[in-house]
C-alpha cells in the first residue's frame, strides 16, 4: 500500500501519480455514499487499487482523518458566516420567491420622439419601453 500513497511537505496524503488527495476520495464515500465502483466511474483516472488504498489509509487513520474533515467543515461554516451576502444574490432572491404573473396589456403607443414604443397594463401601471433592441420595465402601483 505504501507505494499508492505519498505525502506532501505538509503531511497531506495523496494518491501517487495523481492530483487527488485521499480525503477527496473518502469525502465522495462519506458525502455521497458512493461505492468503490461509483468512485472509479466518477474518477476514471484512479485505478481500483488506488481507491482501495485510500480506504485502507482512511480506516488505519480514521480518527485523525475524521478530525481533519470536521475541522475543515467548521472552517468553511465560519467563513460563510463571516462573509457578507452578495448584493446580487439579495436582489435576485426576492424576485425568485415571487410567482410570475402575466399582466394584460391594454394599450400600445409610440413615444413622442417616435423611436420607442410603450405599452400600458390595466392591472397595474406597468410601462415598458422598447427601443433599438433594448427594453426597460418600470412598475407603479
Amino acid at each position: 500500500m505504501k507505494h499508492y500513497i505519498t505525502f506532501d511537505e505538509r503531511g497531506t496524503p495523496w494518491l501517487s501519480g495523481t492530483n487527488t488527495k485521499v480525503v477527496e476520495v473518502i469525502l465522495d464515500y462519506l458525502a455521497h455514499g458512493w461505492s468503490v465502483e461509483e468512485i472509479h466511474f466518477q474518477h476514471p483516472h484512479l485505478s481500483l487499487a488506488q481507491i482501495h488504498a485510500a480506504f485502507v489509509y482512511y480506516y488505519e487513520h480514521q480518527a485523525e482523518m475524521d478530525a481533519f474533515i470536521a475541522q475543515q467543515v467548521a472552517r468553511i461554516e465560519a467563513l460563510q458566516k463571516a462573509t457578507p451576502p452578495l448584493r446580487l444574490r439579495n436582489r435576485i432572491q426576492p424576485v425568485i420567491a415571487r410567482p410570475y404573473k402575466t399582466l394584460p396589456c391594454s394599450s400600445i403607443f409610440r413615444s413622442k420622439d417616435a423611436r420607442t414604443w410603450r405599452y400600458r397594463s390595466t392591472s397595474a401601471r406597468v410601462f415598458t419601453k422598447i427601443s433599438a433592441g433594448t427594453s426597460s420595465l418600470s412598475i407603479q402601483f
